[in-house]
């Protein structure tokens, strides 16, 4: 096993693309609606949330399979025959999870309301069939992943990036369509997600042996593998939560200038994050390997390399980004003002990642769920603190979110050491 930063690199490479596909299809979005108002810019922000609120446990489902890929690479029917019952957890969790929260989000519009939150309203129609599509689309995700096909995933998802920008600008800008922009944009989303599906299906059937069939599962491995998936699954929803509350918040007490140069750092930091999360990945599936193989005194190297490679992919995306902005925008301090704090908490949050990885490969995800709480809770605590002390709801924000982050390094470190530690000897 190769753990140089080069080759970790190289592998993680096709994950970093698929990673960008999910940000840059939101920051294309956000490029495009801010030259419709914003009002629409203010709203992408509130719809982005409520996506990953739905997404959460679909995404918990998504590193738990992955997970089990990954330990089990060596027994091809044992795998293959898990994922296709995998297809049907994802398709059902899917539709319960996108209709109990559109009902949930109408259910807020009873105490609250404002045009943002209207807008909102208007797309989820729209949002639900989106959600399925991306569930179905994770439970492929997991599966090639697992499998070490990153390649396959990286290309596809570049694909799905251009697809769904050339249909956004075209329909937004050349083809004066009597729709929302909102609306012409999850359109374009759910275009563009429907191709990759199809795109990963073929992949799979090419790697599935013609004449496969199917190993008996035990109905209590997947029930095992959903219940793994709970922990990770709330605390990512609580924090999903924490968001949309957030952007009601600002909705409420900011200027709509304010609301919209928040949405669009926080596309931004959504973008510079896409190397932690496809570092994450690669961390479990590395993990996950000399965990098993009893390889325990590789984890040190493994954590290092993988972190300081992440970071220096998230310093070279800042780069591109900050020019990009410069060449749409011009120069703005307050913008500059925001991203450098957005730095540092991306800093913080490539060793948050990997701690947490390595606590999910050990099967602690209490003590996972448990770091989550303790973000969620100082975080709240502090936005609400701050932006009723401080004039400056953006950077009060920002700053709250790092604080929190900090006090969570400290906790998921003491505890990612002790319990390697203690495997090593």
């Amino acid at each position: 096993m190769k753990t140089d930063k080069l080759s970790l690199f190289k592998y993680t490479l096709p994950l970093i693309f698929s990673g960008l596909a999910e940000q840059l299809l939101l920051l294309t979005d956000v490029f495009l609606i801010s030259f419709k108002g914003e009002i629409y810019l203010a709203t992408i922000g509130l719809i982005d949330a409520f996506l990953l609120c739905s997404l959460s446990y679909g995404f918990a489902l998504n590193d738990t399979f992955q997970n089990f890929y990954a330990r089990n690479i060596d027994k091809a029917t044992l795998t293959k025959s898990v994922y296709q019952k995998s297809k049907i957890i994802f398709f059902k969790n899917a539709i319960i999870i996108s209709v109990l929260f559109s009902i949930i989000a109408y259910c807020v519009s009873i105490v609250f309301s404002n045009e943002i939150y209207q807008l909102f309203l208007e797309n989820i129609p729209i949002l639900i069939p989106l959600i399925i599509l991306n569930y179905i689309s994770m439970s492929m995700n997991a599966f090639l992943l697992g499998f070490g096909k990153t390649k396959f995933i990286g290309i596809i998802s570049l694909i799905c990036i251009v697809i769904n920008a050339l249909l956004g600008y075209v329909f937004l800008f050349e083809i004066k369509l009597q729709i929302s922009p909102l609306a012409i944009i999850l359109y374009s989303s759910i275009i563009a997600e429907t191709i990759g599906i199809i795109m990963m299906w073929k992949v799979i059937r090419k790697s599935t042996p013609k004449f496969f069939n199917p190993e008996p599962i035990k109905q209590k491995l997947l029930v095992s593998m959903r219940q793994a998936s709970y922990y990770p699954a709330l605390s990512d929803l609580s924090f999903h939560i924490g968001s949309f509350i957030l952007f009601l918040f600002c909705s409420m007490y900011f200027e709509l200038s304010e609301v919209a140069l928040l949405t669009m750092i926080l596309s931004y930091w959504g973008v510079l994050l896409v190397p932690t999360e496809a570092f994450s990945e690669t961390a479990l599936n590395y993990f996950s390997s000399i965990y098993s193989k009893k390889r325990i005194e590789l984890y040190k190297v493994l954590k290092d390399n993988i972190i300081k490679t992440s970071l220096a992919v998230s310093g070279g995306i800042l780069l591109i980004l900050v020019i990009l902005d410069y060449i749409l925008y011009g120069i703005d301090i307050d913008k500059l003002i925001l991203l450098t704090i957005v730095l540092i908490i991306v800093f913080i949050t490539n060793f948050n990642d990997i701690f947490s990885i390595s606590l999910i490969v050990r099967l602690k995800n209490n003590l996972f769920a448990t770091s989550k709480a303790i973000y969620g809770s100082i975080a709240v605590t502090s936005i609400v603190t701050l932006t009723f002390f401080w004039r400056n709801g953006a950077i009060s924000i920002l700053l709250s979110l790092l604080l929190a982050q900090i006090v969570m390094y400290l906790f998921l470190k003491s505890k990612s050491n002790i319990i390697w530690k203690n495997s090593s000897k």
